[in-house]
């Protein structure tokens, strides 16, 4: 009679053991999972996203050693490419096409930040150059809340912003003296938004 009791019990022990075992597995498991999803994105710097070639092929631009590469590091660990040229009809007439990427350093705490940034631009409207409020345009395939906005004054200015899983924030900015936008600008753009998009 003792033998079983003894025999049960060890039972009994050993399968207590190998559950808390399994529990505290799952425990880091879970733990673990919960780290890479709340894990701050790493900066990106645009430069090493879209080159030179893309560029040019998407603005038909003749010759690739017209145009000028800078790059930029700003607050907040956020970086910026710009990318200038010369309009090859108006010379003295140049282009600017400027694409900053924000990093979510509160991923952890404020995970729809981006989101909820692009919500409040939409429904408020964003400022123009001479402080007035432009109403930006919802566009598709690039998030939640992504849009478009145009504003023409003595320089013309074409912009996209949309978030990525919330990780990241991208702005891209067309900024030109011509005295009109080039032909299908907004495709152009959401062009170099769709490549960046899939890159990030």
């Amino acid at each position: 009679m003792k033998t079983i009791k003894i025999t049960l019990l060890t039972v009994l022990t050993l399968v207590s053991c190998q559950t808390k075992k399994d529990n505290v597995q799952e425990s880091e498991t879970v733990e673990i999972i919960n780290e890479k999803q709340t894990t701050s994105p790493v900066s990106v710097n645009p430069c090493d996203v879209i080159q030179k070639e893309e560029i040019v092929t998407i603005f038909s631009i003749p010759e690739i050693s017209s145009l000028e590469q800078f790059e930029k590091t700003n607050g907040e660990d956020s970086k910026s490419c710009q990318f200038i040229w010369n309009d090859t009809v108006e010379i003295r007439k140049a282009n600017q096409v400027t694409i900053t990427i924000f990093p979510n350093n509160e991923l952890a705490t404020r995970p729809s930040k981006f989101t909820d940034m692009l919500h409040v631009d939409l429904q408020k409207g964003v400022m123009g150059f001479s402080g007035q409020v432009i109403q930006p345009v919802n566009i598709d395939g690039l998030g939640t809340n992504a849009y478009e906005v145009n504003q023409k004054s003595n320089q013309l200015l074409h912009r996209i912003k949309f978030q990525k899983d919330n990780k990241y924030l991208v702005e891209i900015t067309f900024n030109s003296n011509l005295n009109n936008f080039p032909d299908d600008i907004n495709k152009k753009m959401k062009e170099i938004a769709k490549f960046i998009y899939l890159k990030i």
